[in-house]
């Protein structure tokens, strides 16, 4: 809808240049995206580091897939192929998501997924509720554990937001 683009103007430029980052990483413009879910992961960088599970809004092939990322070398071959960039990006492309869904994170963050073999973290029964209660006509869904809050993003004291300050 027209208001997609309002609500992401909205977060300004600082956001502007993440979500060209997270495009570029994808491979696809937010307009070809019908879900795109980011997690965050504690590793002791400076930031959490993001990870993206991308679902286009039509199937893309393997080959168009691997040539928007730059032809990245495939690291593991099995049940989900998984391939390392140049870029910093490593991929996960699930063979029963036939173009419909891929991973794109650091290597750890895509090993750690291959070898649970994609199940998805735990969810407090708290947020599976709001889950649940939101619907796919909203724009935009964000859900924080709050112990996530205090114990990786803020501990420290350390700054984190993907917008700058208003001076």
């Amino acid at each position: 809808s027209a208001e997609g683009p309002k609500i992401l103007q909205a977060l300004g430029p600082a956001f502007a240049r993440t979500q060209a980052a997270w495009e570029a990483a994808a491979g696809l413009p937010l307009g070809e995206i019908q879900q795109l879910i980011v997690s965050f992961h504690d590793h002791g960088d400076p930031l959490p580091r993001p990870t993206l599970v991308v679902r286009p809004k039509t199937p893309v092939a393997k080959e168009t897939l691997l040539q928007k990322w730059g032809n990245p070398v495939q690291s593991v071959k099995g049940s989900a192929d998984t391939y390392t960039g140049g870029s910093g990006w490593s991929y996960l492309l699930p063979e029963d998501g036939q173009g419909s869904v891929f991973v794109v994170g650091k290597a750890e963050e895509i090993q750690e997924i291959r070898a649970d073999n994609g199940a998805s973290t735990v969810v407090t029964a708290a947020m599976e509720k709001l889950l649940k209660a939101s619907d796919d006509r909203r724009h935009l869904t964000v859900v924080f554990a709050p112990n996530e809050l205090i114990s990786n993003f803020f501990r420290d004291c350390r700054p984190w937001s993907l917008c700058e300050p208003r001076q």
